[in-house]
């Protein structure tokens, strides 16, 4: 009787241990199983493009872009002076990113030509371009997610460029004859050192991303 009774205590231990088991690795699996989920979405829900280089961790690009230039008369004449304009683009890819962000784009200085300023820009297939002032010094924009988070979100934004002439701000510049003029103008050094136009002049390019917050 008494080994019965010591039997049946040893079987109910047993299947106690059995039914601890089965709950902790339930309650382990649904865990893991929620920490994965979590994780997925993170890598899901954040990934950026630009012109192709993935930025989803830096949230930075930097790179130097070649500018397009506008054909008119001085660029026919193989003469590239101030007032020149030209332009370069941006290809914003963010397909899968589910949440808001704003994007902050900027000029750094070229190493031929110091005063180079965004003037318009074009989002898609606009066929009205945003002006943009000179004193502006960076241009900034939203992009939202779609509304099928499993569809193509991709924007190319194309920025039109001017050369500034800093020389003629100064004062009494307009008082100078154009020979005067000529050896003010930070043009007449690149037309010195130049006989033609450098057809691959760059220009840096900054653009930063935030995330934006939904719940404010």
């Amino acid at each position: 009787m008494r080994n019965s009774k010591k039997t049946l205590k040893i079987i109910l231990f047993v299947l106690i241990l059995i039914i601890l088991f089965l709950i902790i690795q339930s309650t382990y699996s649904k865990y893991i199983e929620k920490e994965d989920t979590k994780t997925e979405f993170k890598i899901s829900g954040w990934n950026i493009l630009v012109n192709g280089i993935n930025i989803t961790e830096t949230n930075n690009f930097s790179e130097e872009l070649v500018l397009n230039f506008e054909e008119n008369e001085n660029i026919k004449n193989n003469v590239l002076v101030p007032t020149s304009t030209g332009y370069f683009t941006l290809e914003i890819d963010s397909t899968g990113t589910d949440i808001p962000f704003e994007y902050d784009i900027s000029l750094g200085k070229s190493a031929n030509i110091e005063d180079f300023k965004i003037i318009s820009y074009k989002i898609d297939n606009s066929e009205t371009p945003i002006e943009v002032s000179s004193t502006d010094e960076s241009i900034k924009g939203t992009i939202n997610p779609p509304e099928d988070i499993h569809s193509e979100n991709k924007h190319v934004l194309t920025f039109c460029v001017k050369w500034y002439d800093k020389d003629s701000n100064m004062a009494g510049y307009e008082d100078l004859n154009e020979q005067e003029k000529d050896k003010a103008d930070n043009y007449q050094d690149v037309y010195n050192s130049k006989s033609q136009i450098d057809k691959n002049i760059k220009i840096p390019v900054n653009l930063n991303v935030v995330q934006l917050n939904t719940n404010i």
